[in-house]
């Protein structure tokens, strides 16, 4: 289930990536990607997952800019961690969840000295997170899903007048309010688990094209 919801998202940005003509460069569009550090900041029994630790991930996202500091990006997020599984032999089995968020930012530039400029973006995300769970001492697929909020703050800098290299601060807000076990919607004992983490990295910014 990991694998194919992360093939599943780098084709859907790949295929965006594509669609976009250089008929349309004058537009105002743009490419941006990087990598990325995700750390949960909720208390261990308020995840999704046991004692679900930082991870590695990407964002990437296909912009359009209204005008020439203001615009909006559609993107995507995806981040692998560590959790414990199950105890076994007096040790900690562990496992990898993955989680996804699929976003939609209005991306906003408040600053800009010369090369350099200050970067803030925020807007409504759908989150997914999946691993495994112990059901009847049987390890079975489950994740968690829902609604939430995305916002960022970033440092570019740019190259030149198309290509840009950025810092990137963002907190992600989410409690989810799904929860499939094998693949089928199921009810929960308790409040729904949370997933709010910060995440920092670097990106690289294309500009395909100058606002008009």
């Amino acid at each position: 289930m990991q694998k194919e919801k992360y093939t599943i998202s780098l084709v859907i940005l790949a295929s965006a990536f594509c669609l976009v003509p250089n008929a349309m460069a004058e537009k105002g569009f743009s490419i941006e990607g990087g990598l990325i550090y995700d750390r949960p900041i909720d208390d261990d029994d308020e995840r999704a997952f046991s004692h679900l630790r930082p991870g590695f991930g990407y964002v990437a996202n296909l912009g359009y800019d209204l005008f020439d500091n203001l615009g909006f990006e559609l993107g995507v997020m995806h981040s692998r961690h560590d959790y414990d599984f199950s105890s076994s032999g007096g040790g900690i089995l562990e496992e990898v969840a993955g989680r996804t968020a699929f976003f939609l930012k209005l991306r906003g530039i408040p600053l800009r000295i010369s090369n350099s400029e200050l970067v803030l973006a925020a807007g409504p995300a759908y989150f997914d997170i999946s691993g495994k769970m112990l059901v009847q001492d049987n390890d079975a697929s489950a994740g968690f899903s829902g609604w939430g909020f995305v916002s960022n703050a970033g440092y570019r800098y740019h190259l030149n007048e198309g290509l840009a290299v950025g810092l990137f601060l963002g907190i992600n807000l989410v409690r989810y309010d799904r929860f499939d076990l094998l693949g089928y919607n199921t009810g929960v004992q308790g409040a729904f688990p949370k997933g709010n983490s910060i995440g920092w990295g670097l990106t690289i910014f294309h500009r395909i094209g100058i606002p008009q």
